[in-house]
């Protein structure tokens, strides 16, 4: 029936095809009918082969039937070897490809030296959980137009790769999450000064020597931060209090955050959406500045924070939009959660984990 209403109108194949970006829904789509294979070829541009264990062939067919595509997500496909990948990277549809998930796959840096001289229209990167090291990356000097580069626990990488990424012109997101990287690394980064998103966390030998100047760099831009587990210090809480332009700040884990930092931040940050403290040393007062001065929140994570009941009720007053508060570990009472929780319609999550005090009588 559903093939049927499909044959009658090409429009909601076309919508379909969009939309989707499953392989086995490809090749059905190309051996039904001409028409249907040259709207494939006319419309789709992504296709996502992760869970779908699909043969070394289909990967090599994909040039042939879909050569107007633009996005691959190859994310733990370890069944393709990386003599397979690098005749899919050196295609007459390399040219065109301008989104890259190669995150958790298998290959040295071979495949990212052919990738870098075949896809010039690359802006978006993923090597998660890859084995290439700092000699790879310095062939990506010919991707200009590069503009988020992702290498999460790419453990080969450390400092001698930073000059590499920060020659990229285009360069507007970087995520670097438990890579081996110190202040040498955060130095070299702080050549880039169009950061919009910056994601750090893990990286513990980071401290203000190398984060201030890199954060001081992109001030104008940044948007996204991730630092949980870093250890930013004064110049480098008093740098993110200089980036009005802050939509997410993760600092985890950083102890020296506390009431004062915590207000600088949230007094020039308007548009605040997110924001993890987890662990770091803010009370009720900071947390009062920061719900009149970030009207936006939608998530905060205050776990194992100092703040009590008047924190609550800041939050209750100034910040209806909150979906996600994570309250673990505090000193709270129940009711003050009783009227957070009715003065926020959007709630969807509320984490009490922890909270001994909830035990008690108001």
């Amino acid at each position: 029936e559903e093939l049927g209403q499909m044959r009658e109108n090409a429009d909601v194949l076309r919508l379909l095809i969009e939309r989707e970006s499953d392989p086995a829904l490809l090749f059905t789509i190309c051996a039904v009918c001409r028409q249907w294979k040259a709207l494939v070829e006319t419309h789709w541009r992504n296709l996502d082969f992760q869970d779908t264990y699909a043969p070394e062939g289909v990967l090599l067919a994909v040039p042939r039937i879909v050569p107007n595509l633009s996005g691959i997500y190859l994310s733990d496909c370890l069944q393709f070897t990386e003599p397979t990948l690098i005749q899919f990277f050196s295609s007459s549809l390399a040219p065109k490809l301008s989104v890259i998930d190669l995150s958790s796959c298998s290959f040295s840096d071979q495949l990212l030296r052919v990738i870098a001289e075949h896809c010039p229209s690359l802006t978006s990167l993923d090597l998660k959980f890859c084995d290439i090291t700092n000699d790879g990356l310095q062939c990506l000097n010919q991707c200009t137009q590069l503009r988020k580069v992702t290498m999460d626990k790419c453990f080969a990488v450390s400092d001698d790769g930073m000059p590499a990424l920060s020659a990229l012109p285009a360069l507007t997101c970087v995520s670097l999450r438990d890579v081996h990287l110190s202040n040498r690394g955060a130095l070299a980064l702080a050549s880039c000064t169009r950061l919009e998103q910056l994601f750090l966390s893990g990286c513990q030998r980071l401290t203000d020597e190398g984060l201030a100047p890199l954060l001081q760099a992109n001030q104008a831009s940044l948007a996204d931060i991730d630092l949980a587990y870093c250890s930013p210090e004064g110049e480098s809480l008093r740098a993110l209090a200089a980036c009005p332009a802050l939509r997410s700040l993760c600092l985890r884990g950083c102890f020296d955050l506390d009431d004062a930092h915590l207000t600088a931040i949230a007094s020039n940050a308007p548009g605040l959406e997110v924001l993890d403290c987890y662990g770091c040393g803010v009370s009720d007062e900071g947390v009062a500045h920061l719900a009149l001065n970030c009207p936006h929140l939608k998530r905060v994570v205050l776990a194992g924070t100092m703040i009590g009941d008047a924190a609550l009720d800041a939050l209750g007053r100034h910040c209806a939009g909150l979906e996600d508060v994570d309250l673990s570990v505090c000193t709270v009472f129940p009711a003050a959660v009783t009227r957070l929780c009715t003065a926020l319609p959007s709630l969807k999550r509320l984490t009490l984990e922890g909270c001994e005090s909830l035990g008690a009588e108001d």
